[in-house]
């Protein structure tokens, strides 16, 4: 089985959320309000990738096999 999406990107998608949680943190203690902000929204952008990537399922099962098991779980 191929390791998940999340599990492929983790360390690119960790350094790019911490180095920019780092530099709106410095920014905002030097008083840059705009660096802070633009690097504050990369973070929540990484933060909502790592989301969507954890969401994306790359079984490849189709939507009728899927559709079948949730109704055997179902009854």
């Amino acid at each position: 089985m191929k390791p998940s999406l999340l599990r492929r990107f983790r360390w690119p998608i960790f350094v790019v959320a911490f180095s920019s949680a780092q530099t709106a943190g410095i920014a905002y203690l030097y008083g840059d309000s705009r660096t802070a902000g633009i690097a504050f929204m990369v973070f929540l952008f990484v933060g909502v990738s790592a989301v969507v990537l954890n969401i994306i399922d790359e079984s490849p099962r189709t939507i009728a096999e899927k559709y079948e098991q949730n109704q055997n779980t179902e009854s």
